[in-house]
């Protein structure tokens, strides 16, 4: 299938997850649809284009932070993390793209601040160059609107929070009410999709005041109502090892020497696209055949999700 409709067929399978879900995802897909805060234009946002960008490619990246690079702390929950992960990743595509729907239809893809403060004039500031770097390489994807960094903040935080954190507790914080397994491969019975809230850790700062790990629709009111600074909004992710001078350079040398950085990026961005299409795979097995050669692509490209 075309790339177009593959992210079509990715929303459409990931949104819906219960009856509510499928009453949101049919109220965004109006075109006259409207949204409960004021926005500063009137956009055409439900592209594919814009879905791989904005939902798909972070709703991915998360998923593969909490479960995939967190093998080992699954394993205190799970007695077979490889008979869970399928369905735990599922579970958790489902709410992130629910969850985030209901954002939007609240928030728009491009809402005026409701609030005006320091922090949001530094934060439309910062989306204002982002514009400017936009137009000098428009190739590459730069958030320009708050709704694009907002949903571009949600894995860079996850992973922040991963990292700074010695003993990584996921259950407890970020994958608020998860519930235990039953058996090596379900869940208790009753379990819904209300049980698999993820919650954005922010950091504790002076002028936040509620909840340190907000669901993303808090996220985004938190952010809108110019209580969250533009340094924690664009927060890089930090990674969990740091190298060398010596051995970054030599890293470097060898990925310019395996793939130009121009057709790396190109590389990667299929790759999330690819890895996002395998969750709606059934069979086990042909989705792990699928992870063995994604990982050996990136192998040979020299690229790191």
């Amino acid at each position: 299938f075309p790339e177009e409709v593959l992210c079509i067929l990715w929303m459409h399978r990931w949104a819906v997850a219960d009856k509510i879900s499928l009453e949101n995802f049919k109220c965004l897909l109006k075109t006259d649809i409207t949204f409960d805060v004021l926005q500063c234009s009137r956009k055409t946002f439900y592209n594919p284009e814009w879905i791989k960008h904005n939902i798909i490619s972070n709703v991915v990246e998360t998923v593969k932070i909490l479960v995939d690079d967190n093998k080992k702390v699954l394993e205190t929950y799970y007695k077979k993390v490889a008979n869970i992960s399928a369905r735990l990743k599922a579970a958790l595509m489902h709410t992130l793209t629910t969850d985030i729907v209901k954002a939007l239809l609240r928030f728009g893809p491009d809402p005026v601040f409701l609030e005006r403060t320091d922090h949001s004039n530094k934060i439309e500031e910062k989306l204002r160059l982002n514009v400017d770097l936009l137009k000098e390489n428009p190739k590459t994807f730069t958030p320009t609107m708050l709704t694009e960094a907002i949903l571009a903040s949600i894995p860079n935080k996850i992973q922040s929070y991963v990292v700074k954190m010695a003993k990584f507790t996921p259950f407890d914080d970020i994958l608020y009410n998860h519930p235990r397994a039953a058996t090596n491969s379900t869940w208790v019975q009753g379990t819904s999709w209300s049980h698999f809230l993820v919650k954005i850790p922010l950091k504790n700062l002076d002028d936040i005041t509620g909840e340190s790990f907000p669901s993303i629709v808090e996220y985004f009111e938190m952010v809108i109502s110019g209580r969250i600074s533009v340094e924690e909004l664009f927060e890089s992710s930090k990674k969990a090892k740091t190298k060398t001078k010596k051995k970054q350079a030599k890293d470097n040398d060898n990925d310019n020497d395996k793939t130009p950085a121009s057709d790396k990026n190109l590389v990667k961005d299929l790759i999330v696209e690819i890895k996002g299409t395998m969750m709606v795979i059934a069979e086990d097995r042909i989705r792990n055949i699928l992870e063995q050669q994604v990982d050996k692509l990136c192998g040979l490209c020299g690229i790191s999700l």
